[in-house]
């Protein structure tokens, strides 16, 4: 299965109120993260910071978030993630 396929599947456990499996499945994709594109990393970090903002960790998911912000070389994921942490710039 590729990257997006798995990505996809732990959001979708996470929109369906599976919030623990999301966050196990997203971490298990940071964990393999070393060969994926830095985009579709800092997309991962996203999602993981969105399953633990959803799990009631604020904290850690800003933390996670701007890891997302951090590898992404292209402005998309600071754009997406800047309303969430509450700064844009």
């Amino acid at each position: 299965i590729d990257l997006v396929t798995r990505i996809t599947r732990a959001e979708l456990l996470r929109k369906n109120g599976r919030i623990r499996e999301a966050i196990t499945e997203f971490r298990k994709l940071t964990a393999e993260e070393g060969t994926f594109p830095e985009l579709l990393r800092a997309m991962n970090y996203v999602r993981l910071g969105d399953a633990l903002r959803d799990f009631g960790d604020e904290n850690e998911a800003r933390k996670v978030w701007q890891q997302g912000i951090r590898l992404d070389k292209t402005g998309t994921i600071k754009a997406e993630v800047a309303e969430r942490i509450g700064t844009n710039d």
